[in-house]
């Protein structure tokens, strides 16, 4: 649906996982929230994931984090995506040109204004 721009209809639908605490759902919201430029609610969703993220979710939690960060210039959120994005095998981060740009980026001095 995300991908269709059927946003309002993916957020009823994944209403229900994401107040049970689905990451999978949240992650998706996240995207969709950010697609519609609904910038501070993706990232006050973003806040609601608190439990230890598991590692085959890593991936797009840490790209979620770095879009959340680098579109609000959020330093928490900021300093959350370069752990998982860093954190992942240094094979993925080596092979994956996005993980290398956001990890540059997220780690720019001028971070606040870049982008």
């Amino acid at each position: 649906l995300i991908d269709e721009s059927k946003y309002e209809e993916a957020e009823a639908l994944l209403a229900g996982p994401i107040k049970a605490g689905d990451l999978v759902a949240k992650l998706l919201i996240i995207d969709a929230r950010l697609r519609t430029g609904r910038k501070e609610e993706a990232r006050d969703l973003f806040l609601t994931i608190t439990d230890s993220v598991p590692t085959h979710f890593e991936y797009p939690y840490g790209v979620a984090a770095a879009l959340v960060a680098l579109f609000l210039r959020d330093e928490r959120i900021r300093q959350q995506a370069i752990a998982a994005l860093a954190g992942l095998p240094a094979a993925a981060v080596e092979s994956d040109k996005n993980i290398r740009n956001y990890l540059s980026l997220l780690r720019d001095d001028n971070w606040r204004e870049s982008g």
